[in-house]
């Protein structure tokens, strides 16, 4: 019951008051979130996406996902940020923080995608490209 309740009280927050776009694990979920975030980069905004798509459940960079490929398509600059901590400060089994910890996040340079042709493979080559990028910032090996 905790879980339905906080997915929805968490979702809601997310949501409405931190302007995050949801991902369904759905095909149509996802090119919705695409779409959306498409119309926030065509208006200039700035956004900030997860390539792996999900929390990890042992502190090991997970194989990135296509959409940060497919976001960068449009010319936007991808700018790797690494975030250490954030594993000690609330893992995924914990209930609630554990607050003093410290999280730390380093920027990297931009990265651009050009690409003559686009297809699946290509965009994983860049999305791996990326994860590799935030490897190297935190220290931790990219496997993919």
């Amino acid at each position: 019951m905790r879980n339905g309740w906080w997915k929805f009280v968490g979702s809601y927050i997310a949501t409405k008051w931190l302007g995050c776009i949801p991902v369904s694990k759905t095909k149509r979920g996802r090119k919705k979130a695409l779409r959306q975030a498409l119309n926030l980069l065509k208006n200039d905004e700035v956004i900030g996406i997860f390539p792996e798509g999900t929390r990890t459940f042992n502190g090991k960079l997970l194989r990135a996902r296509t959409g940060v490929a497919k976001l960068a398509l449009t010319g936007v600059p991808i700018i790797p940020l690494g975030i250490t901590g954030t594993f000690k400060l609330w893992p995924r089994q914990q209930k609630f923080p554990k607050f003093k910890k410290v999280v730390e996040i380093k920027i990297g340079k931009p990265i651009y995608f050009k690409a003559k042709r686009v297809n699946k493979k290509i965009l994983h080559e860049f999305a791996d490209q990326v994860m590799r990028k935030i490897g190297k910032l935190i220290n931790k090996k990219y496997s993919w």
